[in-house]
């Protein structure tokens, strides 16, 4: 039986090669939250989520209102709030509730079968907890409101939507995530490939993070929009394949639908490309 292992938090803001081997620093406890002790940058814990990220004020700048709006008031007199300021606030309002109202779909489906099939237990925001040896541990790249899974770590950069979730969840951004690589046993990276800046180095980062035999899904309608990615940085289904084909990794190709619903009467549909990647021992 193998160890017990630790999920631990480490600063993005500072991690870096030297002499061939990666620096890391793991986050302690500290006036804000977490702190690095490498470069002391503050990580905030807000309402028991962990702000993880190589420059937070960059964040703020945007998202900043998200994070300080108040939860203290009866939701319509919020909503009304929110409509009423616009900007983040307004954009969250319409953005989270899409995805609470969406039905179970055939993605959602083929994600919770992967997560049955590999167990494990519920595991500490804080990234502090040791986890059961008999068990794994998976990770939710992009989790938006989540699974409702206690079994799984959701990482996201929407603070809305993290505030709707179930479960562990930590605010980070899967482009420079902050773990050690090789954590995890099941890594899910659903609709997240066509949602992020860099689709490649996504991808480089989620297969980096999965331990020794274990498992990535992937899936993406691949729905590009030139407001959020590159178009010089749009892949085709093919060009996912080959890269991770290069890598020498076990693959399974299929497709799910993931269905949104826009209104009481009106549902968009999605055909997912799905991969399910397994890595050698």
């Amino acid at each position: 039986m193998a160890e017990p292992t630790a999920i631990g938090l480490v600063c993005p803001g500072c991690r870096r090669l030297e002499g061939g081997q990666l620096v890391v620093s793991a986050l302690q406890a500290g006036p804000l939250g977490l702190v690095c002790p490498g470069c002391g940058r503050d990580h905030p814990v807000v309402d028991g989520v962990p702000i993880v990220l190589a420059d937070l004020d960059a964040w703020l700048q945007s998202e900043g209102p998200a994070l300080l709006r108040r939860s203290d008031l009866e939701p319509p007199l919020l909503e009304r709030l929110c409509l009423g300021a616009g900007g983040v606030l307004a954009r969250d309002m319409a953005r989270v509730q899409t995805y609470l109202d969406a039905s179970d779909s055939p993605l959602q489906r083929w994600a919770r079968s992967l997560l049955d099939e590999s167990g494990g237990p519920a595991l500490d925001p804080s990234g502090s907890a040791a986890l059961d040896p008999s068990g794994s541990a998976a990770l939710d790249l992009g989790c938006g409101v989540g699974s409702g899974d206690e079994r799984v770590l959701g990482l996201d950069l929407h603070w809305a939507s993290l505030q709707k979730a179930r479960g562990p969840v930590v605010l980070a951004d899967a482009l420079n995530p902050p773990f050690l690589a090789r954590s995890f046993e099941l890594v899910l990276a659903l609709n997240l490939l066509d949602s992020c800046r860099d689709p490649g180095l996504m991808l480089q980062q989620a297969l980096a993070l999965v331990a020794p035999g274990g498992r990535l899904a992937l899936a993406s309608p691949f729905h590009w929009q030139e407001s959020v990615t590159p178009r010089s940085l749009w892949l085709r289904p093919e060009q996912v394949e080959d890269f991770l084909r290069a890598q020498s990794v076990e693959l399974t190709r299929g497709e799910a639908e993931w269905s949104l619903s826009l209104g009481p009467r009106s549902e968009i549909r999605h055909r997912c490309v799905t991969w399910l990647v397994r890595l050698a021992h």
